[in-house]
């Protein structure tokens, strides 16, 4: 089984997890970076 050359796709999933549940997700395309983290916290 081969799997396609340089067609994937990055998807990023950030949230908050409390003992009742995921909180606040955010889901980019593609890889974090520093300046989308800030954007996620404040």
């Amino acid at each position: 089984m081969g799997l396609p050359h340089g067609h994937s796709k990055t998807s990023t999933l950030v949230a908050g997890l409390r003992m009742t549940g995921m909180v606040a997700p955010m889901v980019l395309d593609g890889p974090i970076n520093g300046d989308w983290f800030e954007a996620y916290v404040a």
